[in-house]
């Protein structure tokens, strides 16, 4: 048996102390609930330093075969405890969203607090049942971020479907017999949010063109939101564009990146006004030079109440546009679905309801000519 002690980051800077045990031609991993904080002060250089003696000793108690794991298959851990182990493995794959995990790290603190709310903070997996569902949907309706907001109703939706996945987990391991997201009845759970209506008309879109930015940094954010609207390409991704990821296709150029959300390559070719909005070459091989987030959403504003857009406007809306006039113009879900890097034609009938409430409308004023 050959035992070797690794850390893995994870997404808060942190990074876990895991054992990597190699035994007859198997490997395996065990998370020892160890961390290691980045080295700012002294205290954390203490703190790292007992967790690491920590880390030794599990390893020379599990060379003795002395060690027992936390969780043992079989057994019923806490919630907390199989929701850490779940995340862990969500890590692990290579095929699961960076999004998934990300909204599993987010979910950790508000499902501490309301086990924390309740006091029972050691509860177990089996324990939590449909009284606790419900309260966990009441609590994180009133939860507020650090900002003092409220979560929308997509991103709780979100939230609750990764902790379905987090229960159906524990069903396959043997943990339990019955979902308790499957105890309460539809209109109980968080309903998901089906709507593209912050998509902006063509109208709305040539008077972002029209408008004179005063800023630099604004031109810039005028020009990555209008090449957005015609590609569809997700901010993180223009953010990352590079020269190298617009290739030649010959009568015509396409994007072909991975995407920094999925992980998933993605090709969408550059129509005659994407072009249009692409900026000079600089010395970098970055595309866009875009301000950071704060700077990126008050330039956006500035240029949509220039354009004299009174609508709320994020650069998300560019995606949303992009979808909405790709269908107009006759392609199939299919072929808008690949575009977009959706995993699933699913995410992407939204904006087909959307074409169609307008076709609806337009059937009814046929009919009102008649009255």
């Amino acid at each position: 048996m050959k035992l070797t002690l690794r850390t893995k980051p994870l997404s808060n800077g942190v990074q876990s102390i895991y054992l990597d045990i190699y035994d007859k031609g198997k490997r395996k991993y065990e998370y020892l609930k160890l961390y290691l904080v980045p080295e700012v002060d002294a205290n954390a250089k203490r703190e790292n330093a007992n967790a690491m003696k920590k880390a030794n000793e599990i390893k020379a108690q599990y060379t003795l075969g002395k060690y027992r794991p936390m969780v043992r298959h079989g057994e019923c851990p806490t919630l907390m405890d199989w929701f850490d182990t779940y995340y862990i493995f969500m890590k692990e794959e290579r095929n699961v969203s960076k999004a998934v995990y990300g909204h599993l790290h987010l979910i950790r603190p508000i499902l501490y607090g309301f086990l924390t709310k309740i006091r029972k903070q050691n509860m177990t997996v089996t324990e939590f049942g449909r009284n606790e569902v419900l309260g966990f949907l009441m609590y994180m309706r009133n939860w507020k971020a650090e900002r003092r907001v409220r979560l929308s109703q997509g991103t709780m939706a979100a939230y609750q479907q990764r902790l379905v996945a987090v229960f159906n987990a524990a069903i396959t391991e043997g943990h339990i017999k019955v979902n308790p997201f499957d105890l309460i009845k539809k209109n109980e759970r968080i309903a998901k949010v089906h709507s593209a209506k912050d998509s902006l008309t063509m109208d709305e879109v040539e008077r972002i063109a029209d408008v004179v930015s005063v800023k630099k940094e604004d031109a810039e954010v005028q020009r990555a939101f209008l090449f957005a609207c015609f590609t569809g390409i997700r901010i993180s991704d223009i953010r990352e564009l590079k020269w190298t990821d617009i290739k030649d296709m010959g009568e015509y150029k396409a994007i072909v990146k991975v995407q920094v959300k999925t992980d998933e390559l993605v090709s969408v070719p550059l129509c005659k006004k994407a072009m249009e909005f692409l900026p000079n070459r600089r010395e970098d091989e970055y595309v866009f030079h875009l301000p950071l987030k704060t700077g990126l959403r008050l330039g956006l504003m500035r240029i949509i109440d220039a354009a004299g857009i009174e609508r709320p406007t994020t650069f998300h809306t560019s995606r949303h546009t992009f979808a909405t006039m790709t269908f107009a113009s006759g392609s199939d879900l299919t072929t808008v679905s690949r575009l977009l890097g959706h995993s699933s034609v699913t995410t992407t009938e939204i904006y087909a309801d959307v074409l169609m409430d307008s076709k609806v409308k337009a059937i009814n004023g046929i009919s009102d000519m008649f009255k």
